[in-house]
């Protein structure tokens, strides 16, 4: 596995746990289905780290082979090198020489190791000095291979004469960027006295030359075939250091001195060859510095311990990157068993190094999200531990400001009808500071921005910012504008952090906002959790919403109940005295009459009771349907009116109705609409005290009819307005003066008026200055529609 296609297969599984992470309704429903499949992912994910170090294991070993393969090719050429019968060198371009093996040094009459760094010149005669220049020159300017012959002073012995043959090596462009050199010594008759054969101190490369001066044709022959051999091994080797990917070296065991630097030392870090030949400290200086001491040491302990060993650091190239080498060291002993020769090879493992990184980064930002996973989850849990709002916030703020490290943190949530954001939950803040900015409009502060962007806001430091209510008034401060820095100060905070809150449906619920008492950036990891944490607080804050609700409606229902019984129970009471009244001997008959009246007026009540009830269930269930048809307005509300009458009349109101003159007909089902208006009329009837007034005025408006009833009764607190439809509700001041009334009239009202397409609403300027309930349906005249099945 390579590293793109490692990097693919991390973001796949980081992709993964982000799915985990905002799968929160699954793990709001089953939390332990939640933290099974968390578990099984993480699985997956240390079986995939295992796979991709595996490989690595594989990659490491198989390069670890062709090091080896490498060394003993490199080992089998020195030995051919430095075993090979002739004087083998090889110089630069102006004859200096670079390497040299032994039958070299016997010839020159020094060591080897010596002979890196001197001119081959400074070992001619002084005197063929100038022919050796001049031949070397034509050498280089024809490109070919010379023979030529000069007589050789040697460090140690006496001058003889040479045979050399030398030739141009080329780099892969052409360029001449060496010479090669085969040197022998020539054995003339010079040595030959008295028949005898004066033969010199051995030599090697030497070829006997006879008393008449012609090469004896077998040795001669013999001579030519192994240096055949030899120069096609040697070039067979060097072709091999040039094309494998690792440099080779060797040095002075005692100086450190390089002696020989294979030739892909400079395309692969920049610097010369001759550099490592020609500066003894050349290698250290490269080296970075913070790796410099740990290579010197590890080669120091090799000498030191003769024994081999690797290391790997970091070089600088000539272009000034930085190159990871792995470096392999053995020593080579001499016959008394002292170091002689320091080896090794170089290979660039920077790639290695990279996917190293790059492993080791993905597996620390993987354990990151493991932990932040883990502690997302715990905080969870917490908040499934209360379902109370206040807990929950206060729950939600502690954990907030302690993924932040803060001491400062306010929640505030969404007013709809206002568009204001109230603090709600705070941790920290001065009292001043919620006096005067407990409520902020929307786009005012960070917390405004966040709702009005829908996304995070961060001020690293109020002090640097400018106006921070974009125009906005803060809470009751008269002033038309507030600073940051202003408000920072008020609170005591000089960054600040606010992320905005949704539902699960995607509705704003409010914000949360840190506050750090010096300047602040919250980090990509922190911002990330945050998030994360917000969308699971969201749903804490709706199902603790949800409870509330859930519990305010099971008290309107307790309610509901205690009211349906006394309600049921009036009537009942009412027929059974009239039932026993009626009795044989117990009633006179002039008295029979109004006994049964009062039967057929409880018994009406009763049904009207049982009705309301019926609409209701058929509502919750989505089964109450209306059958449109052409209606006259005059006689539905005529009939409306004549259902309250008696009321109005018991309680002395006054009943004004106004309705435009002709007909106006509307498409509407007769009996609900006439139920609509009844119900309308009967709260206002009750809400109203004796001696008051009730309007019902009807009139259109473009498309629609609006029909008003107004009244002069209790009234209504506008904090009452928006649950006035709500099912069950009744008022506190309304049920002392209700004389009844199940708290479902409105809710129905509402209901009706939807399925005929239309609108209710409700206003009133205060308690104890009356109502008015606005009605706004359709006049949609045509032939009559049939709108679901009858009820």
């Amino acid at each position: 596995m390579d590293l793109d296609d490692f990097s693919r297969q991390f973001d796949w599984i980081h992709e993964r746990f982000l799915h985990l992470t905002s799968a929160r309704d699954d793990a709001q429903r089953d939390p332990q289905r939640f933290w099974e499949e968390t578990r099984e992912a993480l699985g997956a994910t240390m079986e995939q780290m295992r796979v991709a170090e595996e490989e690595l294991r594989q990659q490491n070993a198989e390069l670890e082979e062709s090091r080896r393969a490498l060394e003993m090719e490199r080992q089998r050429y020195m030995d051919l090198f430095d075993f090979a019968p002739d004087g083998y060198l090889v110089t630069d371009l102006n004859g200096v020489i670079r390497e040299a093996n032994r039958a070299a040094g016997e010839l020159l009459g020094i060591a080897p190791r010596h002979l890196a760094g001197k001119p081959l010149a400074s070992y001619v005669m002084l005197d063929d000095r100038p022919g050796f220049r001049t031949s070397l020159n034509r050498l280089l300017k024809v490109g070919r291979q010379e023979d030529w012959v000069v007589r050789i002073q040697p460090r140690r012995g006496g001058p003889y004469d040479a045979s050399i043959t030398a030739a141009v090596v080329r780099d892969f462009d052409g360029t001449a960027s060496a010479l090669r050199w085969i040197v022998r010594e020539v054995v003339g008759p010079a040595w030959w006295a008295g028949g005898q054969a004066m033969v010199p101190p051995s030599r090697a490369g030497r070829v006997t030359i006879g008393r008449i001066g012609k090469v004896q044709p077998d040795e001669v022959e013999s001579e030519r075939l192994r240096r055949i051999r030899a120069e096609t091994e040697a070039e067979a080797l060097r072709g091999l250091l040039h094309g494998i990917d690792v440099i080779v070296w060797e040095a002075d065991a005692e100086t450190g001195r390089y002696w020989y630097v294979s030739p892909r030392a400079e395309p692969l870090l920049g610097y010369p060859a001759e550099n490592w030949l020609e500066q003894p400290e050349f290698w250290s200086e490269i080296i970075q510095a913070e790796d410099r001491s740990m290579a010197r040491a590890h080669r120091a302990r090799c000498l030191r311990d003769l024994r081999p060993g690797e290391v790997e650091y970091r070089v600088v190239t000539a272009d000034g990157r930085s190159v990871w080498l792995r470096e392999s060291v053995s020593v080579e002993l001499d016959a008394a068993g002292k170091p002689r020769v320091l080896r090794g090879c170089l290979w660039d493992i920077s790639r290695r190094k990279k996917v190293e990184r790059q492993l080791y980064t993905d597996r620390r930002k993987l354990a990151e999200h493991l932990a932040d996973v883990w502690h997302l989850y715990l905080l969870g849990g917490q908040l499934l531990a209360t379902v109370e709002l206040g807990p929950v916030l206060e729950e939600i703020l502690a954990s907030v400001t302690s993924l932040h490290g803060a001491d400062l943190g306010l929640i505030r949530l969404l007013d709809p009808e206002s568009r204001e954001l109230e603090a709600t939950v705070s941790q920290g803040l001065p009292e001043d500071y919620l006096a005067r900015f407990g409520r902020v409009p929307v786009g005012a502060g960070t917390c405004g921005l966040a709702i009005e962007r829908g996304a995070p806001v961060i001020i690293e430091d109020v002090e640097l910012e400018g106006t921070g209510c974009n125009g906005h008034r803060y809470g009751p401060d008269p002033s038309p504008a507030a600073s940051w820095a202003e408000v920072g100060r008020a609170g005591g905070f000089r960054g600040t952090f606010s992320v905005p809150l949704f539902s699960r449906r995607g509705d704003l619920m409010g914000t949360i906002a840190i506050f750090f008492q010096e300047p602040h950036r919250p980090t990509d990891r922190q911002l990330q959790m945050v998030e994360q944490y917000v969308l699971q607080a969201a749903d804490a804050i709706d199902n603790a919403r949800r409870h509330v609700e859930v519990r305010e409606a099971d008290r309107r229902k307790e309610e509901f109940l205690a009211t349906l019984g006394h309600e049921l129970r009036n009537p009942l009471a009412a027929i059974q005295t009239c039932a026993h009244l009626i009795q044989p001997g117990e009633v006179a008959a002039e008295s029979l009459a109004e006994v049964r009246e009062m039967i057929v007026r409880q018994s009406r009540l009763m049904a009207r009771l049982i009705e309301d009830l019926l609409d209701l269930t058929r509502v919750s269930r989505g089964t109450l349907a209306v059958r449109k048809e052409p209606v006259e307005l005059a006689d539905v509300v005529a009939r409306a009116v004549g259902h309250i009458r008696p009321l109005v009349q018991d309680r002395r109101h006054e009943l004004t109705v106004a309705i435009p003159e002709g007909s106006t007909v509307i498409q509407a089902d007769p009996m609900r609409l006439e139920q609509v208006l009844a119900n309308l009329l009967t709260n206002a009837a009750k809400y109203t005290d004796p001696g008051g007034r009730i309007e019902l005025i009807a009139a259109p408006e473009g498309d629609d009819l609006v029909v008003r009833v107004r009244d002069t009764g209790i009234g209504l607190a506008p904090e009452a307005l928006p649950g006035l439809f709500r099912l069950y509700t009744q008022l506190d001041a309304a049920r002392e003066r209700s004389r009844g009334g199940l708290g479902i009239g409105l809710a129905l009202v509402k209901s009706l008026v939807e399925l005929h397409g239309g609108t209710v609403s409700a206003q009133s300027e205060g308690p104890g200055r009356g109502s008015e309930f606005v009605v706004r349906l359709p006049v949609g005249v045509g032939p009559r529609v049939d709108e679901g099945s009858p009820a």
